[in-house]
């Protein structure tokens, strides 16, 4: 599976790790479980990129997480299904 694979490594389970100890909780209050890429990382990519560094990552609760990549993203690497602005901060800016 490329590009799945690298979040299976030990690579990502290590920068995981460092990420919810320095971002224990997310922005909301709730207590963190998902690791996000301020920056998406290049599709396909394997092994390390320039993408993947504490400064790009960002813990979040398993509803901020859903919610950024839904209007972000449009649902996991597809295409949003409107535009949506993004703030300096790097969220959705909503209504």
């Amino acid at each position: 599976m490329p590009g799945g694979s690298f979040y299976r490594s030990r690579d990502w389970h290590r920068l995981r790790g460092q990420a919810l100890k320095a971002q224990p909780r997310c922005p909301c209050g709730a207590k963190a479980t998902h690791v996000d890429h301020h920056q998406a990382r290049p599709r396909g990519a394997e092994g390390l990129t320039s993408q993947d560094v504490l400064s790009n990552l960002r813990c979040l609760c398993a509803s901020c997480h859903s919610r950024k990549t839904a209007l972000r993203d449009g649902g996991f690497g597809n295409a949003p299904s409107r535009r949506v602005a993004i703030g300096r901060d790097g969220w959705p800016v909503e209504g």
